[in-house]
Formats: structure tokens, C-alpha cells, sequence
């Protein structure tokens, strides 16, 4: 049998266990890093720009993009406003100030035609504690 034909079949057997992959962001308060995921798929990292942001990619060919990732995530919201007393933050606005405060083209290019698309505007994440 073959591997991709092995790897149908497993995805096949979990799908009703594993649900459907819905784009989604987390905040990892341990390492004070917001992590957004759009697409269920194995990624590397791209170096981080000097403003805390790097994009993430497929680890195969063609590489696509993958979501985004914000260190010092605390820093970057506090800076633009962007936390509200629940400590919770509109995604939106992340993604919006993320793309607006960059200072790689490349990322800004991304994040406004590949990731922000792939949220509405009532989405939101909370920077608390597990």
C-alpha cells in the first residue's frame, strides 16, 4: 500500500473523531507568542522580522502560506491598543495593525491577501493563563 494511499485512509478513519480544521489563533503565555493558523499543515518558520512578526510556511514545495506568528505578543498589542480589559483582543485588529506595522513588504503582502481574509470580524483571542 502506498503512503498517500495510507494517509486517505487514516484521514478518512479520524475525520468524524478530528472534526473539520477551521483557521484559528492562540496565545502560548509561556513564551508570550500569539500563533494564527490558517491551513492544517506542517510549517516551518521564516526568520522574524525586527518588529516580532514571521510568516509561516508549508515545509514542502510549493510552499504556501500557513498563518503568522507575533512574539513578544503582550508588547505588540499593549503598544497599539489593541487589548481590551478582558484581556481579550479582536483578531481582526491583530491581523490589521500586524499588516500595518510590519516593515517587510513581503509579510504585509501575506497577511492582507492570504491570512486576514481567512477571519471575520467577530473573532477574538484571549491573552490569559491556561
Amino acid at each position: 500500500m502506498s503512503l498517500k494511499k495510507l494517509g486517505t485512509l487514516v484521514t478518512e478513519a479520524m475525520k468524524d473523531f478530528l472534526g473539520t480544521f477551521r483557521p484559528t489563533a492562540f496565545y502560548n503565555h509561556r513564551i508570550d507568542m500569539i500563533d494564527v493558523i490558517i491551513r492544517d499543515e506542517s510549517f516551518t518558520e521564516d526568520i522574524p522580522t525586527n518588529d516580532g512578526i514571521s510568516v509561516l510556511f508549508t515545509t514542502h514545495v510549493p510552499q504556501r502560506t500557513v498563518g503568522m506568528r507575533i512574539y513578544g505578543a503582550k508588547s505588540f498589542c499593549e503598544k497599539r491598543r489593541l487589548i481590551l480589559p478582558s484581556q481579550r483582543i479582536s483578531l481582526f485588529a491583530l491581523l490589521a495593525a500586524a499588516e500595518k506595522g510590519g516593515n517587510c513588504k513581503a509579510n504585509e503582502f501575506r497577511i492582507r491577501t492570504i491570512i486576514r481574509p481567512a477571519f471575520t470580524k467577530d473573532q477574538f483571542i484571549e491573552l490569559v493563563s491556561d
